[in-house]
């Protein structure tokens, strides 16, 4: 089974990694998302279910962005994460890596994300990051993916 080919986010849930215990949805009950594997590229989009709310100024986007408040600007940084670059599956199929090329995230640029394959079939996928420490907890992300488009 391949990875190649583009998935919708079916939940995205940060767990206590030792016994799985769900901590939080850093992203809302129903987020939404797009992971897309091409030809060694991978680009992923992550955000809040319930969409930002709209800058107030600027009719173009470059107006937008020239002309919002930093609270709007923060507000709409903290409901989405974004990012694109290479990646190479492992031989064993049992994780995938990220490299990332640029981020939403600056500390991200350049660096080799690992993702653990938990499940991959013709419909699902689920991506397990590495556990790590938030405020002091052992946590890993589980992020479930649903495919969208076939290979031919």
């Amino acid at each position: 089974m391949s990875i190649q080919g583009a998935w919708h986010l079916k939940s995205f849930v940060v767990r206590a990694a030792d016994k799985g215990t769900e901590l939080l949805k850093p992203f809302g009950e129903n987020p939404v998302g797009l992971l897309v594997y091409c030809d060694g590229h991978v680009s992923a989009s992550i955000g809040h279910g319930i969409a930002a709310k709209p800058f107030a100024l600027g009719e173009s986007m470059v107006d937008s962005l020239a002309t919002a408040a930093h609270s709007e600007k923060a507000a709409a940084f903290d409901a989405f994460v974004s990012y694109f670059g290479t990646y190479q599956v492992a031989k064993d199929k049992k994780s995938v890596t990220h490299v990332v090329e640029r981020s939403l995230l600056p500390n991200w640029d350049g660096v080799e994300q690992v993702r653990f394959i938990g499940k991959l079939d013709e419909v699902e996928l689920q991506l397990l990051t590495p556990p790590m420490l938030v405020n002091g907890e052992e946590v890993r992300a589980e992020i479930n993916w649903v495919r969208t488009l076939q290979n031919n």
